[in-house]
């Protein structure tokens, strides 16, 4: 039911969301919460629907979600001022802001104009900006701008902790992504260590760290250690379109220590969610990983796989027998298109020197055995 005619039926709307599962579908009955206080006129309760909306679709990786509807709150924030203040979405600010680079669309004058906004909206309201050059050293790093990560990652020390500050589990593992991205792998492993010891956690974490850190151990030649993360951190990464990269991470982990089937196991696994991720970084480095494995694959003579991949898959195959070929070709397409997206938006060519980059990983890390 949209329609309504008070705030109870909202609330009854908003409950019955809540009660279906953590997805998908949580998130489309409350975007239906969003689009029925719109028609009702309701700024009040319009605001708080899209407040919630910007939760669940943070949690389940819908991003695209995160910049239209942010958008709509800050219209609000400025249009009434009486009835909101900034102070009331500033946290959500900081989504906006760590996921930006996600999406190829946004240009980089916007990029420049939202990270400028959020300085000085944080500056206004008598915050720390130590979750600024946090979110400066991440995109340096997606960037492979190496001067911005190490003079953000400086700077981000120099600003105390309050209460924008992220959670410690997420600080340090900000942190240690930073380190590793620089090639500083023993510091990033000493600055994991509360993570992996359990003594900070959250929502998020270790989930992604024990992905961030799988090149730290590899690079290192600490297998035993990396075969250890894959394996926890692989069955973490579970029913979350925000955790593609991560789960591309663990798919190259199996191919470089020869195990493509490994990785196509999880691609089986795991396409679905990917392939409807609106993380389009993401999205990248995982067809990346696809393709690696698809041609390891290759490699060994095999020309047709039995895979059971979704029915919304381009390359369907009701018999479930498919060309390795024909899976190498397009998903290196889809992931090149992507990097070519990504290089158009930042004026020079990144993305497809590090998709190259990947695939030639294979080069310098040598497991035992192989």
């Amino acid at each position: 039911m949209d329609d309504f005619t008070d705030e109870f039926d909202v609330n009854a709307m908003m409950r019955a969301a809540f009660r279906l599962p953590r997805g998908r579908a949580r998130v489309e009955a409350i975007r239906r919460v969003v689009h029925a206080t719109d028609r009702h006129g309701d700024v009040q309760m319009a605001f708080l629907a899209r407040q919630r909306l910007l939760d669940e679709a943070y949690y389940t990786g819908d991003q695209e979600d995160i910049f239209v509807e942010f958008c709509w709150l800050v219209g609000q924030v400025r249009n009434h001022p009486d009835l909101f203040s900034m102070d009331d979405i500033l946290w959500k600010y900081k989504w906006v802001v760590e996921n930006i680079h996600e999406f190829p669309d946004i240009t980089q004058a916007q990029i420049d104009a939202v990270f400028l906004d959020f300085e000085t909206s944080m500056r206004e309201a008598g915050y720390s900006l130590r979750p600024l050059y946090q979110y400066r050293a991440l995109y340096g790093e997606v960037h492979d701008e190496r001067e911005l990560v190490e003079a953000s990652v400086a700077e981000w020390h120099k600003h105390p902790r309050d209460r924008m500050a992220d959670c410690r589990a997420c600080e340090a593992n900000h942190e240690l992504t930073a380190l590793a991205y620089l090639g500083r792998h023993e510091e990033a492993l000493r600055e994991a260590k509360p993570i992996l010891d359990g003594r900070v956690t959250c929502a998020e974490i270790p989930h992604i760290t024990h992905a961030t850190l799988l090149r730290s151990y590899m690079y290192l030649g600490r297998w035993d250690d990396a075969r250890q993360a894959n394996a926890v951190g692989e069955r973490l990464l579970k029913d979350n379109a925000g955790f593609v990269w991560e789960l591309g991470e663990h798919m190259i982990y199996h191919c470089l220590v020869g195990h493509p089937e490994a990785a196509l196991q999880q691609l089986e696994r795991s396409l679905g969610l990917a392939s409807t991720a609106s993380k389009q970084y993401g999205r990248c480095h995982y067809y990346t990983a696809a393709q690696m494995a698809l041609a390891a694959t290759l490699k060994t003579g095999v020309d047709t796989l039995p895979l059971r991949l979704p029915r919304e898959f381009p390359l369907y195959q009701a018999e479930a027998t498919y060309s390795v070929q024909a899976l190498h070709d397009w998903f290196a397409e889809q992931a090149m298109g992507l990097a070519e997206r990504f290089d158009r938006r930042h004026g020079h060519r990144v993305f497809r020197d590090k998709l190259a980059a990947d695939l030639d990983l294979g080069k310098s890390l040598h497991p035992p055995g192989l």
